[in-house]
């Protein structure tokens, strides 16, 4: 079964779901089985390099020292006329993407300097009049807020975060370490419920023997770490 079918399946699974007049606990652990079912149907689709097109299936063709990863109709095509069937909007895409810049660019140069944006400060000392005494006056400069350190707010340390999740969860730190790679390596972005159904499911699946009330919190402290 395609992901295509599983998608479609899928689908009606959910349609079936709806129609009832009343939905119990096993309807709701049902949708959510369904909702991991095509996640993992989505993550199975790719683009073909030639054509764009999202795919099952792919290949990966070289020819004349060139490598790209083709649908079946894009590799023949490739196979027949010697050479890798390319993108044809790419060169034109990336034309418009520089003109772009350069049109903005042009415009910032364009505008005539003012303290806004030339980050010259203008000191307030120059509206005021002289006083009229033979009396030298201070001179009094301004002191300019240093903008802030890249360092200032430090990510916490990875094996003190690991520590904390094993105490609270009695998970070993080599798997809140999975757990985490897990998390970081989810391609698209998604919100803590959503993140946790699908790490449960992946912990499932692995067989990785973790109680499902600890691989939530596990996965609730670890999340945007």
């Amino acid at each position: 079964m395609t992901a295509f079918e599983k998608l479609r399946k899928s689908s009606e699974e959910i349609i079936a779901i709806c129609k009832k007049e009343q939905h119990t606990k096993e309807d709701k652990d049902q949708l959510l089985n369904i909702h991991q079912q095509i996640l993992t149907a989505i993550e199975d689709l790719v683009e073909c390099e030639g054509c764009n097109r999202i795919v099952t299936q792919i290949a990966a063709i070289t020819l004349d020292g060139e490598s790209a990863k083709l649908c079946k109709d894009c590799g023949i095509k490739s196979l027949e006329a010697g050479k890798l069937v390319k993108k044809k909007t790419s060169q034109s895409r990336t034309q418009r993407s520089k003109k772009s810049q350069k049109k903005g660019h042009e415009s910032l140069l364009d505008k005539p300097e003012t303290p806004a944006n030339t980050g010259k400060i203008e000191s307030s000392a120059s509206k005021i009049p002289a006083p009229e005494t033979e009396k030298p006056v201070p001179k009094t400069e301004k002191s300019v807020p240093e903008p802030p350190k890249e360092n200032e707010n430090p990510k916490p340390d990875l094996n003190e975060l690991y520590g904390e999740v094993e105490a609270q969860t009695g998970i070993n730190k080599r798997d809140v370490k999975k757990i985490h790679k897990l998390i970081e390596e989810i391609a698209y972005p998604m919100d803590l419920e959503n993140t946790i159904i699908y790490i449960v499911a992946e912990l499932e699946k692995a067989r990785m023997k973790i109680e499902r009330p600890n691989a939530e919190k596990a996965v609730s402290m670890l999340f945007k770490r």
